[in-house]
């Protein structure tokens, strides 16, 4: 897997208008570089490069911890409503132009406090049903109708360049991306990784049911929120740089499945791993598909999600 993460990795960074040969990287290392070379790759490419490996990294991880909490492989934050919940906090910020007022971290901030109201409003159904993960996933289900009716309604009464710029988020792309949106992307998923193994023991139990998880000594009331709140946030990090990208978090712990198998001591790290070969992938398809113009890479992820979705929704009817 890190053998496809550099090579995927080296080909997003020489293809495009302006080719550049994979030898000519090395040359940048030695500074005897052509600038405007050097500039397309340094400016341009890498950033964007970073930004998708981090952001499918984060989307890996939470479609992983989510899919083990509810024990559901049609789990992952689109489908349970963080997305909807991170997009209507920045869709609100925009619309209401608190940019001026919160500064450059203004849909951050308000992507996080979407994300964590939904998590909030889902995990209130801990104490009423006791955890029942079919209440929290039906509950999930309906704030992601009721925060894409909310955005449509913020759409219709902004104005023209705010509806832009809300449309553009809701479908996700990774074309805007600034340096320092890719340096704290790198920082967090890989603090996530270096974490991520110790968590495994704890999902593993989860994995059991939350009874038996309490029997082998794990704090379900404690452990069920805390992995939840981290995904949450991760989600809400993604969407606010780069927009709602579906279905991510749910090929990718699909593929893990299939592929390494359910120990989460494993299954965590190489989630991340395959969330960021994933999305590197998608990005250079919608990049190239229809060049020289480009689509977002929201609409790739969508179409190839949206049949896994289908997939897996009739390999699930026909086993039962």
């Amino acid at each position: 897997m890190l053998c496809l993460l550099i090579g995927i990795t080296l080909i997003s960074l020489c293809i495009g208008e302006n080719g550049i040969d994979i030898s000519y990287l090395r040359s940048i290392a030695d500074s005897s570089y052509d600038e405007t070379q050097h500039l397309i790759i340094t400016q341009l490419r890498l950033p964007r490069t970073l930004l998708a490996l981090s952001v499918g990294g984060l989307l890996g991880f939470s479609g992983i911890v989510l899919q083990t909490l509810f024990r559901n492989p049609l789990v992952e934050p689109y489908t349970l409503g963080i997305s909807g919940g991170s997009l209507l906090g920045v869709a609100l910020c925009i619309s209401l132009e608190l940019t001026q007022v919160f500064g450059v971290f203004s849909t951050m901030l308000f992507a996080i406090i979407g994300a964590i109201t939904t998590v909030f409003i889902v995990l209130s159904t801990i104490s009423r049903h006791k955890s029942d993960t079919y209440s929290m996933l039906l509950t999930g289900i309906m704030i992601s109708i009721s925060s894409g009716a909310f955005t449509t309604l913020l759409i219709s009464i902004s104005t023209r360049e705010q509806m832009t710029c809300i449309i553009s988020w809701s479908i996700g792309s990774l074309e805007s991306t600034m340096p320092w949106q890719s340096i704290a992307g790198c920082i967090i998923t890989t603090l996530l990784f270096i974490v991520s193994p110790l968590l495994g023991n704890t999902m593993n139990g989860l994995l059991l049911g939350r009874n038996m998880a309490h029997f082998l000594g794990i704090n379900v009331r404690v452990a069920i929120p805390f992995l939840f709140v981290i995904s949450s946030i991760a989600t809400a990090f993604c969407v606010s740089i780069v927009g709602m990208i579906a279905f991510i978090g749910m090929i990718v712990p699909h593929i893990i499945r299939t592929t390494i198998g359910s120990d989460q001591r494993i299954a965590l790290p190489a989630g991340i791993m395959t969330g960021a070969l994933v999305l590197l992938s998608c990005d250079i398809i919608a990049r190239h598909i229809i060049y020289p113009r480009e689509l977002p890479v929201g609409v790739v992820t969508g179409i190839i999600g949206g049949v896994i979705f289908i997939w897996i929704n009739h390999k699930q009817r026909h086993s039962a």
